[in-house]
């Protein structure tokens, strides 16, 4: 049981929305927003906690028991921060979507006496299923498109990990278990066609804020990668398994990845294959299905559900099989980053070598003059 030493006399019966997925669902973007704009927040009641953007993601992580750098002790770092707040609280991160019965009971009760409400954001399948490929290609992943495509396509009943983040059915009826359904709310990711911030109205619906008001754009977003870019991506990935995870994590996910390939222009952008649509019509069906069963409150439509990204593609934009792109786009991919990577090398030698040569300053930050030489140095 995760405790927090505040004071529980002092505690507000406030809402505190729990966002717990599911990935690819616009969730880096929320985030973003939410964590650049907290001011903003806090003039409408709604405290989006943490020292950091990052002590949602490891919050959630110490819920799951996992013991990297700065989670231990995270979760209740974080309870600290929410029951100090008198108002309404967000809590923010995909992870959550992973976690187990035992674990959402300890949540709910470690929040009270908050009112807990339950923020599941859902796309359409036949768009999760890609990005969710070309993501696990950004945390060292080499599984190939098509193994891919026949393991998710058995179901969560097959044991794919896709399924641990993806089964929004089962998602919804864990916390559907512990938080009245009505309290748990389904938030639509509209078409891919749609105004982007279409979604952002509908998660400030939820939260009880003016989106108008959030006028920070965030820094970054979790950009998708082409066809050709995620090949890439796997080929760097068997050369650099022996790398340590944070290493890898700086310097190919976060810096190679989404920062060089994701910024190559004119990317093909990958679908799923028309031999996928029976299973990922009847997972979406069960997941529609689930959200009347249980009566949770839906913000958007349903029918932004409806899949529609099936191949072949009508044009070179996109692609079903990035498997069988041009190896000499993959190597051209491979030769363009090389060269990026060279090029900062070159320029942080240069910035290594021009700091050596500056004069040493004291604890003042000025600069030391050369003592004279000693009669016996001259």
């Amino acid at each position: 049981m995760f405790k927090t030493t505040a004071d529980s006399s002092a505690r507000s019966a406030a809402e505190c929305f729990l966002h717990v997925g599911l990935p690819k669902t616009g969730t880096t973007h929320l985030q973003g927003l939410l964590w650049h704009n907290r001011d903003a927040l806090a003039e409408q009641g709604l405290r989006y906690p943490g020292p950091r953007q990052k002590a949602h993601w490891a919050a959630a992580m110490d819920l799951l028991g996992a013991r990297l750098p700065g989670v231990p002790g995270a979760w209740p770092s974080m309870l600290e921060r929410v029951h100090s707040w008198p108002g309404r609280v967000n809590i923010s991160h995909e992870m959550m979507a992973a976690l187990e019965p035992e674990t959402i009971e300890e949540v709910v009760e470690a929040l009270a006496p908050k009112d807990v409400h339950v923020i599941v954001t859902i796309r359409d399948l036949s768009r999760s299923v890609p990005a969710t490929w070309q993501e696990r290609a950004k945390n060292r992943e080499v599984e190939p498109w098509l193994d891919f495509l026949d393991a998710v396509g058995r179901g969560p009943q097959g044991g794919h990990l896709f399924w641990r983040l993806q089964d929004a059915a089962a998602i919804l009826r864990r916390w559907a278990a512990v938080v009245p359904s009505g309290k748990i709310h389904v938030v639509t990711v509209p078409a891919s066609s749609a105004d982007r911030g279409l979604l952002v109205q509908r998660y400030a619906r939820v939260i009880g804020v003016d989106p108008d008001r959030l006028t920070v754009s965030p820094r970054r977003s979790n950009e998708s990668l082409g066809a050709v870019e995620v090949m890439a991506l796997q080929h760097i990935n068997a050369q650099t398994e022996d790398m340590p995870w944070e290493a890898y994590r700086s310097s190919v996910k976060q810096h190679v990845a989404q920062k060089l390939l994701a910024a190559r222009p004119g990317q093909q952008r990958v679908v799923v294959p028309e031999s996928t649509r029976g299973w990922i019509q009847t997972e979406t069906d069960r997941v529609i299905d689930t959200v009347g069963e249980l009566g949770c409150a839906v913000e958007g439509d349903l029918a932004d559900l409806a899949p529609a990204g099936f191949g072949p593609p009508k044009d070179e934009s996109s692609t079903d099989r990035p498997d069988q792109v041009r190896p000499e786009l993959v190597a051209e991919a491979l030769s363009a980053v090389t060269a990026d990577l060279v090029k900062e090398l070159a320029r942080l030698r240069r910035k290594t070598a021009n700091a050596a040569a500056q004069p040493p300053t004291d604890q003042h930050g000025q600069r030391r003059r050369p003592r004279p030489k000693a009669a016996a140095d001259r």
